[in-house]
C-alpha cells in the first residue's frame, strides 16, 4: 500500500472511532483529499443516501462532520417525498376561488358544489353527486343546469353596490338595472328577472320585435316596469313600443338613427300616444381591449353624434314634444376589462347630458349601457377573459363621475340606467357534459399511430403523406436547439 493511501485510512479510521464514542452513525464516502468539495460528494452518492433514509436505518447530524464525509441533517437534506394530491391542490390549479367564488368550491371530498346562495356557510349542491340523479332517472349528459337562486343574487349584489356608491357621494338620484333580453331567452330565467328584480326596480331591454313581444308578455303583469327598446326600429316596432305604454309599462324608445325619428312622431300621432324618447350618443371614447369594442368611438355602426343629437332636439322643438325627450343613452361594447374606458366614458356623457338640460329637454335618465364584464379566469387582469375592477369599482365611478358634473353644472341628478346581462346572468347556468378524451389517451401511439415512413402504402394519399412526413419529423428531433428549430421548420413548411 503506497504511503498516501495509508495514511487517508489510518484518518478515516480515526474518524469512525471517534464517531462510534459520540455514539453517532455516518454514511462515508470513497475517501477523497480535503481539497474535494462535499457537494460534489453529496451529488455523487444521493442515490445511496436516499435509499438509506428511506429505510430509516440512517440518522444523520451535521455537527463535527470528519472531513470528506456526508454530513446530512434530517430536516435539511433529506428529499422529501412526494405528497399526496389534496382537494385544496385542484381547487387551487384551477383557480376557483378566482373565477368561481362565492357561487362555486371544491368541497373535501374534491368534488365542484354550487352554493346558490353565495354564502360560504352553506354546503352547496354537489355537481357529481346531482348528475348521478339524474342518470338513475333517465336524464343523460349532455345537460345544462340553471340555478335561479344565483342571477337573484347577482342582482341583490349589484343593486347593492350602487346603493353603496349613491350614499357614499351622496347623490340624489337613484339606480334601475335592466337585463338584456338578447343575452338570455330562457322564459324561466327572464321571469326570474321579473320576478325578483320587481324588489329592486330591475326591468328589461329589447333589441329586436321578437324580444319586444317577450318583454311585453311578461312585464303587462308588473306596471311601472322599465322597458328599454333598442335595435333597428320600423313602424310596426314603434307601435308596439306605444302600446306597451298603454299597459303600464316604462317604455323607452331609444332612438339609434336620425331617420327613426320621423317614424316615431308618425306612429305616436297616429295613436295618440305620448312617447318617452331617448337617443344613443356616439362617443368619442373607444374601447379597444374588451369584445365588440368597434361598436363604440366616433366611428361606431350605432348612434348618433353630437350635431345629430342637437338635430333631434330641434325636431322635437319644433314638434312640441321636447318633453318627451328624457333619457340619453351610450355604449362602449361589452366585456369592458379596465375601468379608465369607464371613467373616461362616464365623463364625457356626463358633460352631454348636462348640455341636454341646458337644450330645454326634460332629462331624467341616463342609460350607461353594458359592458360590465366577469372574471373568467380569476386572474384579475386587464385581458380579454378578465377584468381589472370590481362590481363595486364600477359602481362607484359610475355614480362620482355623473355626481361630479351634475354638481358643477347645478343640474338635478338622473337616475341611473344599466344594461348588464353577462354579469348577471353568466354565473346561474352550468353545462355539464361527458370527457370524450384525456391526455393520456391523445398521446397513445397504440390508438393514435403514425404512418411508417419506410411503409409504401403510407404515402398513398395526401393526408397518409403528411402524416408520415410528420413522423419523420418528430423521429428526427433532438435536444440541441439547432434540431428543434430545423424540426419546427420542417413542421412549419409542411403544414
Amino acid at each position: 500500500m503506497a504511503p498516501a493511501e495509508a495514511s487517508d485510512q489510518q484518518q478515516q479510521e480515526q474518524g469512525q472511532r471517534r464517531l462510534r464514542q459520540k455514539g453517532e452513525t455516518w454514511t462515508f464516502s470513497e475517501w477523497k483529499p480535503k481539497a474535494r468539495k462535499p457537494n460534489r460528494i453529496r451529488a455523487i452518492h444521493a442515490e445511496r443516501i436516499e435509499r438509506a433514509a428511506s429505510d430509516s436505518q440512517l440518522f444523520f447530524h451535521s455537527l463535527d462532520a470528519p472531513p470528506g464525509l456526508v454530513s446530512l441533517t434530517t430536516e435539511e437534506k433529506l428529499p422529501a417525498s412526494k405528497k399526496a394530491w389534496q382537494p385544496k391542490d385542484s381547487a387551487k390549479l384551477y383557480n376557483v376561488a378566482g373565477w368561481g367564488a362565492p357561487y362555486f368550491s371544491v368541497n373535501r371530498a374534491g368534488q365542484i358544489c354550487v352554493k346558490p346562495c353565495g354564502d360560504a356557510s352553506e354546503s352547496g349542491v354537489n355537481l357529481p353527486e346531482l348528475v348521478q340523479n339524474l342518470r338513475e332517472q333517465g336524464v343523460h349528459t349532455p345537460v345544462l343546469l340553471r340555478f335561479p337562486d344565483i342571477l337573484c343574487h347577482r342582482l341583490q349584489q349589484q343593486q347593492a353596490c350602487f346603493d353603496a356608491a349613491v350614499s357614499r357621494y351622496d347623490y340624489q338620484g337613484s339606480y334601475r338595472g335592466v337585463f338584456p333580453v338578447k343575452c338570455n331567452h330562457d322564459k324561466d330565467l327572464l321571469s326570474a328577472v321579473v320576478s325578483y328584480g320587481q324588489k329592486l326596480g330591475f326591468g328589461l331591454e329589447a333589441g329586436s320585435k321578437p324580444e319586444l313581444l317577450m318583454a311585453m308578455s311578461l312585464l303587462a303583469k308588473h306596471p311601472g316596469s322599465n322597458l328599454i327598446c333598442n335595435g333597428y326600429k320600423d313602424a310596426e316596432y314603434m307601435e308596439l313600443a306605444l302600446r306597451c305604454r298603454q299597459l303600464g309599462i316604462n317604455t323607452m324608445i331609444v332612438l339609434e338613427q336620425f331617420s327613426e325619428l320621423a317614424t316615431l312622431l308618425a306612429v305616436s300621432k297616429q295613436l295618440g300616444i305620448r312617447p318617452v324618447i331617448g337617443v344613443r350618443a356616439k362617443l368619442h371614447t373607444r374601447n379597444n381591449v374588451g369584445h365588440w369594442g368597434s361598436t363604440s368611438g366616433d366611428r361606431a355602426k350605432f348612434g348618433l353624434k353630437a350635431r345629430m343629437v342637437v338635430a333631434v332636439v330641434e325636431a322635437l322643438a319644433e314638434n312640441d314634444m321636447l318633453d318627451c325627450f328624457q333619457l340619453l343613452h351610450f355604449h362602449i361594447g361589452s366585456q369592458v376589462t379596465n375601468i379608465r374606458i369607464i371613467k373616461e366614458a362616464m365623463r364625457e356623457a356626463s358633460f352631454l347630458y348636462a348640455e341636454l338640460v341646458t337644450m330645454g329637454a326634460a332629462m331624467k335618465y341616463i342609460d350607461v349601457g353594458g359592458g360590465l364584464g366577469i372574471d373568467y379566469d380569476g386572474t384579475s387582469m386587464d385581458t380579454v377573459t378578465s377584468v381589472s375592477y370590481t362590481l363595486q369599482n364600477y359602481a362607484n365611478d359610475v355614480v362620482a363621475g355623473l355626481q361630479e358634473v351634475c354638481m358643477q353644472r347645478h343640474i338635478a341628478a338622473p337616475i341611473i340606467i344599466s344594461e348588464s346581462g353577462r354579469s348577471l346572468g353568466s354565473h346561474s347556468a352550468v353545462m355539464i357534459f361527458d370527457v370524450l378524451s384525456t391526455p393520456e389517451e391523445a398521446g397513445d401511439e397504440s390508438s393514435h399511430s403514425l404512418p411508417t415512413p419506410g411503409h409504401t402504402g403510407g404515402r398513398s394519399t395526401k393526408g397518409a403523406f403528411l402524416l408520415s412526413t410528420f413522423r419523420e419529423v418528430y423521429e428526427a428531433i433532438s435536444p440541441s436547439a439547432d434540431k428543434l428549430r430545423e424540426a419546427y421548420a420542417d413542421a412549419a413548411f409542411v403544414k
